[in-house]
């Protein structure tokens, strides 16, 4: 397979390019679900690639885990010393889910060898103002509608 670095393509392909990217290394168990650009089917994905940043276009660091939230609630905690607590690297700006551990490590190495240049382009994607995507994880998301019947919800009486 031959893959071209986004740094040989004019600006305007680069989100192509991506696309063709992630055709071609992320495997068919890591499609995204709604909500968002990002994957959070919590029921089908187990295992999370994750880049954490200290700002915006700050330090980067990318790791592994299958339990997300609680991942990322440590780094903001600080609870292990090492290289996100010395360089306050916690605030989640992109993360991809997986079905396989196997996957997911296997996708963590590549992307721990790509250029900066090609981890930011990632990450501006899918959050181009480098939010705190942990704040979106913690929000519960909307209940959906519950139906009695045709068209009878169960806060709406009959008749």
């Amino acid at each position: 397979m031959n893959l071209v670095a986004p740094a040989a393509i004019p600006n305007a392909a680069i989100g192509e390019v991506l696309k063709m990217f992630y055709s071609a290394v992320i495997p068919e168990s890591a499609v995204r679900a709604y909500p968002g650009p990002m994957n959070t089917d919590r029921l089908r994905m187990s295992y999370w690639v994750y880049m954490l940043a200290s700002h915006h276009f700050g330090t980067l660091y990318v790791g592994v885990t299958g339990r997300l939230t609680d991942r990322v609630a440590d780094h903001k905690a600080k609870v292990h010393a090492g290289f996100t607590a010395k360089y306050g690297v916690d605030r989640l700006v992109w993360y991809q889910g997986f079905g396989e551990v196997t996957e997911a490590i296997a996708f963590e190495k590549r992307l721990k060898r790509w250029r900066r240049e090609w981890k930011v382009q990632l990450i501006e994607a899918d959050n181009p103002q480098w939010q705190d995507l942990y704040i979106d994880l913690m929000t519960p998301l909307p209940a959906p509608s519950v139906f009695m019947g045709p068209g009878l919800s169960l806060t709406r009486k009959p008749g």
